[in-house]
């Protein structure tokens, strides 16, 4: 174990050192997400980030999964869609509350820095980030719920963004 690796230092290293391989996604699509070419196998799994560092949203969660076990903290890999695609993102457990953590559209996939690190589940569905309910029960879907959004990163920085004018006024800033 690695107890000196925390949450952030995880998506620190997937966000700086790797990359999302847009040519397997497209081939994903081409498939309709049944099956990728032979070429693009790593891209799924953990060896594609860990070795290769590029990779799709599972391959992402699955290296989050691995490292977090290695670290010592809980964590699970979640599946559903953002939107209507096909995506695989983390959950974990800090202070005793589960957090969702979506490695693969941090700054540098998506543009837009902690999209969804350490957010409840409501900020995770306002961005359309839906569960696929299909693997679980609903009790056992409720152990990993998530209403707790305090270490979110715009929350605790105080950059949550609610109104007009707190638009206005972090633009200011």
């Amino acid at each position: 174990m690695f107890p000196f690796f925390s949450d952030a230092y995880l998506n620190y290293y997937l966000n700086d050192y790797t990359e999302y391989d847009y040519e397997a996604l497209e081939n994903a699509e081409k498939n309709h997400f049944r099956t990728v070419d032979k070429k693009y196998n790593d891209s799924f799994t953990a060896y594609g980030i860990m070795v290769n560092k590029v990779g799709v949203c599972e391959s992402y969660a699955a290296t989050y999964k691995l490292l977090s076990d290695l670290a010592g903290l809980d964590s699970i890999v979640v599946t559903g869609y953002l939107g209507s695609v096909p995506h695989a993102w983390n959950k974990v457990l800090l202070d005793g509350k589960w957090y969702n953590v979506d490695s693969t559209n941090n700054d540098a996939n998506s543009g837009i820095p902690y999209l969804l690190y350490n957010s409840d589940d409501e900020t995770a569905e306002d961005f359309e980030f839906s569960f696929n309910k299909n693997y679980w029960t609903d009790e056992g879907l409720q152990q990993f719920e998530s209403n707790d959004n305090s270490l979110d990163y715009y929350t605790s920085k105080g950059l949550e963004v609610n109104s007009p004018k707190r638009v206005i006024k972090l633009s200011y800033s």
